[in-house]
Parts: structure tokens; C-alpha cells; sequence
């Protein structure tokens, strides 16, 4: 959304929280929940709060990213430090903030929302004044938008917690009222609200004129849309047809994925770089984005006096700009490159290399690459012992890990985002719904119609690949290396093959082309078609895992997936359980063992914050096993 919409903020955020007072005297000029509420403006005003909260930086501009692939085997810390490790007993504990300030702002979010919805409805609930409208519409699609947060913020407090207290209104006494006294209710319950908020959204509820539009115009780009609900819901069903492996969840999943699919309104763009990039935000590819942009220079506070109304994506993943500490600090683990499949162009699209820009030599000098047993052709390795060597002589800088490039501009200290980057945030892209929609399919029987919907995605993929002379390759390369301290690069864009260095020059033939041997699509081997009646659910299963990882990398739905693979079937490919135990990811990565052991039966949730346990006074009830 565009970024001048929060400058209407600033003086509302802080004061929408209804509490009881100390002092009775109250100035007239201050703006609570009781004296707010009287105009269209002022509605659209309040619209816009329960945007901000999802965009706040212990939501999903860093908490969320932290919960999700700290966990994940995607990522890890590039250095020993706090970052590293993300450690059960920690959060266990309430040493690890982020899952405690999550944990508030799904409330924050919910509270929001159940004050637009008293608040703007024509049945208004405190007897004041109905809001006056220009024209109903707009206040139907602000109700609508109400209902597509809350459900997305009870939806993901389903996968995180499990089930949760279910509040449909705001508290009517004190701050200590609302959740701390009201009793969890089942995760499947909490999913059902969070699909009941979606049906409304989309015109499905009990007054069919709440509804998201199928566009809006362009000052209001990134607001819900219908299609986003759709999305959204199919989402939401998908989860809890594996949470509850429920068939007729799995229906209704493919029924809504499959209304985004027939819309004909998203299609996947041809290159990678502009699904992501800054200059491109709300294209075709992308289904819902969280809005951020250039407004104030305090990154680290939002929702208050100069907010930076940006995301620490750039500031986690980017690349490390000098000697520090913090920056650039997640990367890639070695585990996600070796397991992609030689070829596949997203790995160079997605992520930088330890020698993209610094190939440094061995003692012999020489820059010895793995060859593969079977193939006989060079592997995408990652060398931890280069990255620790330039870590320890100071030049850390672009290429010195597998820094993530994917949705990152670049992180510059002291920029003119102040702190963070300004980035949307492509929470649901059409990508995303395909292999969703395929997930469906599969899981319903239809397994080679899904495959038609997985080589959407690899045939995309395929279709990047460079060509050069004609023919298309993988990694060419053109390096110049005078000595340690002075490189010069030509054209440059992978690996290259093992190069002696003569004469204190390093070059690389760039006519020496890798060829690249992606393979196309499913279901075409050797250039022959296969049956692909004959598929099994199961082989489907394991495509489905290998393209989610390959196609969403980085983008905090792996761990989750693995949550609810795990719930699905215990011998589910992309279980939780069976993907932890079938690599020691922690060992073969920088900073040790940072993958802390992963007990199914107790991390398939996070706990509840022990404040809210003490606060509850009995009332709410921890998580198994925290």
C-alpha cells in the first residue's frame, strides 16, 4: 500500500487501545475510541491501523521471519552469536522475545479489527451515531477488509499456538479483561473462525454486501481484494485439511485456490527479479502484499510519533556492508544449495554465492570444486572453511556467505529508509497458489491433473536459464584475478572449473560454459513422455515438498509446511520430523550446531507466553511439553 496512507496514523495508533483511566480528567482534544469514531474519515483512518499492525516489525515486518526460518532448515546465522541459535528451551523460556511480542500483536491485530467492526457497522454496538458514508460501498468493503485481518490473524495464531481465546468484540472493562480471562478454545475451533472471517469477507457471511472488491484503484494498491480472500481461505482450509486430514477441507481448499486460478487476474512473471523488486510492487504475480515505504527515519519503532513505516528483511538478509555485527546476519544453509537440482536457475537467482565476487584460492593455488560421483560434472558446493577464513580477515563483504538476495534492495547503514528497508512485503503470490492448488489436487486424487500445475512453476523456472550463443547454460564465467586483495570482473555468473593460477593471473575461460541440465518438467524423461495416470499420491507428495522449497525459499512458509506435513502423515516427505532426522543440518554449517533436536510432540506448536499464563490467574492453559 502506498506509504502516505500511514502518515494518517500518527496520532491515532497510540490512542485506539480502550482502558480504563487513572484520572477521571480528560482532555477534549484527545482522541479515544469514544470521541474518534464520527466520520468516513475517520473509519478509513481506523482501516488503515489494522494494516499498520500487520506491517509492524514484531509482526510481519521481523518476528514472523524469525519464527519461521530460524527453525526451518532454509537458514541459518552466519556467525556465533544469539542469532545463531534458535533454541526450544529458549523460547521456552521467554528468553526469546520475538515469540512474545508475536504472540501480542495477533491481539493487537484482533482488537483492531473488532473495533472497526463495532465501530463502523451500521449495527453500531455502543448506541452512538451511525457513521455517515458517501456511498455504502465503502463502508461494506472496510467491514470486509475487518474481516479478512482478523481471520488472517486467528489463522495464524492456529498454526503457531494451536488453539486460541476467540474474542469477537472488544473488551468492555479494564486492559486485564478480554483474553487474560477468556478460556482457549480448540485449534480447530480457532481455524473455523478464522474461515467463518473469510467467508464474510468474500460476501459468504449473513449480509452478502460485506464484500471485497475485485480491484481498487491505484492510491489504494495492496488493500484486500476478493481474490485475496479467496487465496487467503484456500490457504487456511489447506492447513486444516492437514492439521485435521479432513477430505472435504481439502475440497473447499482446491474450490478457492481454484477461483484465483479461473480468474485469469495473476499470472507468473518471466523473470524473478521483478517479482521482488521495489519498482514493481502489486504486479501480476502477487495475489496480497503488506505494505511498507520511505515515512520517518525511527526504524525500530512504528504505530507512534515519527514511525519508520518499513521491514528489517534487508537489515536480516541482506548482504553485510562493512565490518559489524547484526547485518546480513541470516543466510542460506548449505543443506537448501545441495539439495537443489543441478541446473535449477533459482539458486543463482534467489541467493549470492561465497565466490561471486571473491574466489579466493587454495594453499596450492587452486580453487578445487566437488565433482558429482554420477554426473561427473561440477556440484554447487558451499565451502565453509572459505567463509569463516574471510570472515576472520575482514573481508566480509558481498559473496563472503550464501546471503539471500531474494526480496532483499540491498541494506545500506544510515540509508535513507533509515534503518530498514521499504520493500512490500508479497505475503500471498500467484506462485504460492499454484502449488497450493496442485497440494489439493493430490491430496484429493487427482494426481496427474496437479502435476499440469507443478510444471507451471518448473516451466517458469526452465525458461530462466541463460542462453548464451544460442544455447542455454547454467553458470559462465569470465574472472580476472590479479592477487588477494585486487579482482577485477568481466561478465561473471557462476561457478567456473578448477583453475590453476600462472603468472600471478587467475583467468577463467568464459567460452568454458557449464551446460545446464534442469530438468524441464515432470513427467518427461529422456525426451519421452510418461504415463502420468500411473503417478502415485505419494511421488506427487515428494514433487510438491521438492517445489515448494525450490520455488517459496525464504519466504517463511517452509517450517510451517513441515508443521502441517507433520500432522498430515507421519511419514509424510516433508514431515517435520522426518526432515530433521534425516540430516545433521547443524554440523555441516557455519557456527556449529545451530539446528536445536526437533520433537514432534512438542514443537509442532509454540508456547504461550508465560506472562499471559500468570496474568490469566489459571484461565489459560500451556501448550504440551513448554
Amino acid at each position: 500500500m502506498k506509504s502516505t496512507l500511514y502518515l494518517l496514523l500518527i496520532f491515532i495508533l497510540l490512542t485506539l487501545v480502550s482502558c480504563k483511566k487513572y484520572l477521571e480528567l480528560e482532555s477534549p482534544n484527545n482522541l479515544t475510541t469514544d470521541n474518534f469514531y464520527k466520520t468516513e474519515k475517520d473509519a478509513f483512518e481506523a482501516a488503515m491501523a489494522m494494516y499498520s499492525n500487520i506491517q509492524h516489525l514484531r509482526y510481519y515486518g521481523a518476528g514472523y521471519f524469525k519464527l519461521t526460518e530460524y527453525p526451518s532448515d532454509d537458514i541459518t546465522g552466519k556467525v556465533l552469536n544469539v542469532w545463531d541459535e534458535f533454541s526450544w528451551s529458549a523460547i521456552k523460556s521467554g528468553a526469546y522475545e520475538d515469540n512474545d511480542n508475536f504472540f501480542g500483536h495477533l491481539y493487537e491485530g484482533i482488537f483492531r479489527t473488532n473495533l472497526v467492526l463495532e465501530k463502523v457497522s451500521l449495527n453500531r454496538v455502543d448506541g452512538k451515531e451511525v457513521i455517515p458514508f458517501t456511498n455504502e460501498v465503502d463502508r461494506n468493503n472496510i467491514l470486509a477488509e475487518a474481516y479478512f485481518l482478523r481471520g488472517l490473524n486467528y489463522f495464524n495464531g492456529a498454526c503457531f499456538y494451536g488453539g486460541l481465546p476467540i474474542l469477537t468484540e472488544t473488551p468492555k472493562e479494564s486492559k486485564l479483561g478480554g483474553i487474560l480471562y477468556t478460556k482457549r478454545s480448540t485449534r480447530l475451533q480457532t481455524f473455523e473462525r478464522a474461515i467463518e472471517d473469510l467467508k464474510t469477507a468474500i460476501g459468504e457471511g449473513s449480509n452478502p454486501n460485506i464484500k471485497l472488491p475485485e480491484s481498487w484503484k491505484s492510491d489504494f494498491a495492496g488493500r484486500a481484494t476478493i481474490y485475496a480472500g479467496y487465496a487467503l481461505l484456500g490457504k487456511i482450509y489447506l492447513h486444516a485439511a492437514c492439521y485435521f486430514q479432513n477430505q472435504d477441507f481439502f475440497t473447499q481448499s482446491e474450490k478457492y485456490l481454484g477461483l484465483v486460478i479461473n480468474s485469469a487476474k495473476y499470472e507468473l512473471l518471466p523473470k524473478y527479479a521483478d517479482v521482488f523488486s521495489s519498482t514493481n510492487k502489486n504486479n501480476k504475480e502477487s495475489v496480497f502484499e503488506i505494505g511498507y515505504g520511505l515515512v520517518g527515519t525511527l526504524g525500530f519503532f512504528h504505530d507512534g510519533g515519527i514511525a519508520g513505516e518499513n521491514t528489517q528483511r534487508d537489515l536480516f538478509f541482506g548482504v553485510q556492508k562493512g565490518i559489524g555485527s547484526g547485518y546480513g546476519e541470516l543466510i542460506a544453509t548449505q543443506n537448501w544449495v545441495l539439495e537443489s537440482e543441478y541446473g535449477d536457475p533459482r539458486v543463482r537467482e534467489f541467493l549470492h554465492f561465497a565466490w561471486d565476487t571473491i574466489p579466493f584460492p587454495d594453499s596450492q593455488n587452486k580453487r578445487v570444486l566437488p565433482i558429482d560421483a554420477v554426473s561427473g560434472k561440477v556440484k554447487a558446493n558451499y565451502t565453509v572453511d572459505l567463509a569463516k577464513t574471510v570472515k576472520e580477515v575482514g573481508e566480509n563483504e558481498a559473496g563472503s556467505y550464501f546471503h539471500v538476495k531474494k526480496a532483499v534492495d540491498g541494506y545500506e547503514a544510515g540509508g535513507p529508509g533509515g534503518l530498514n528497508g521499504v520493500n512490500n512485503w508479497r505475503l500471498i503470490r500467484y506462485a504460492d497458489v499454484l502449488l497450493m492448488y496442485a497440494e489439493a489436487l493430490n491430496e484429493l486424487g487427482r494426481s496427474s491433473q496437479a502435476i499440469s500445475f507443478i510444471n507451471k512453476i518448473r516451466q517458469r523456472a526452465a525458461n530462466s536459464v541463460p542462453v548464451v550463443n544460442g544455447v542455454k547454460v547454467f553458470r559462465s564465467a569470465k574472472i580476472i584475478r590479479t592477487s588477494r586483495s585486487s579482482v577485477s570482473v568481466g561478465e561473471y555468473t557462476g561457478l567456473y572449473e578448477e583453475t590453476t593460477i600462472t603468472g600471478g593471473k587467475h583467468e577463467v575461460d568464459p567460452t568454458k560454459d557449464i551446460l545446464a541440465d534442469y530438468p524441464t518438467l515432470y513427467g518427461i524423461y529422456n525426451g519421452e513422455p510418461v504415463d502420468l495416470t500411473t503417478i502415485s499420491k505419494e511421488s506427487v507428495r515428494l514433487m510438491i515438498v521438492r517445489e515448494r522449497r525450490a520455488e517459496l525459499a525464504f519466504e517463511y512458509l517452509r517450517f510451517l509446511d513441515m508443521r502441517r506435513w507433520e500432522a498430515l502423515d507421519k511419514i509424510h516427505p516433508g514431515a517435520a520430523s522426518t526432515v530433521f532426522e534425516s540430516k545433521n543440518i547443524g554440523n555441516s554449517l557455519p557456527g556449529g550446531n545451530d539446528k536445536q533436536p526437533y520433537n514432534s510432540a512438542i514443537h509442532n506448536l509454540y508456547p504461550i507466553p508465560q506472562q499471559q499464563i500468570d496474568l490469566s490467574q489459571g484461565t489459560m492453559v500451556q501448550n504440551p511439553g513448554y
